[in-house]
């Protein structure tokens, strides 16, 4: 089967700051399954759209993500990451408003989630508890509490 080419490509990720702390197991074995009792906290913006000449849309995703910096610190790792996503749309105007909102939103989210999985992932593969994955992230409930938040009034 071919694949059909997406009018959003993923020009460039990186990561803008990062930490990681081990925080020493009090047993001889390590469970892996305290990753889920970790506490997980994000946050994420994207940057203003630019229309280029050449009928293209930029934009940057930024993501912060901090894993198990809320006590009661559990064993094993203690992350915090600040990433970057930067996006070009190709041809913006032939994309119904739906879809062009479905690319500069959820895609490039889900894109930048991932990217930011892998890179966790790598960090700790060779760490002494092992490979920390990044859970499965509802992007879709993601976003509406971020619209939620902003609709706040300041306290």
């Amino acid at each position: 089967m071919k694949p059909i080419t997406s009018n959003l490509e993923l020009l460039n990720f990186v990561i803008i700051e990062s930490n990681l702390s081990l925080i020493q197991s009090t047993t001889d074995e390590f469970n892996h399954e305290v990753f889920k009792q970790y506490d997980l906290e994000i946050d994420f913006s994207k940057s203003k759209e630019e229309q280029t000449q050449d009928n293209e849309l930029l934009f940057v995703v930024y993501f912060d993500v901090s894993v198990n910096c809320i006590k009661p610190l559990f064993e094993g790792y203690q992350i915090q990451a600040r990433a970057a996503a930067a996006f070009k749309i190709t041809d913006p105007g032939a994309l119904s408003k739906e879809e062009l909102n479905n690319l500069e939103n959820i895609s490039a989210l889900s894109i930048t989630i991932s990217s930011l999985r892998n890179y966790l992932s790598t960090l700790t593969a060779f760490g002494p508890y092992g490979k920390y994955i990044l859970p499965t992230i509802k992007v879709g409930e993601l976003i509406k509490e971020k619209v939620k938040k902003q609709n706040q009034p300041p306290k």
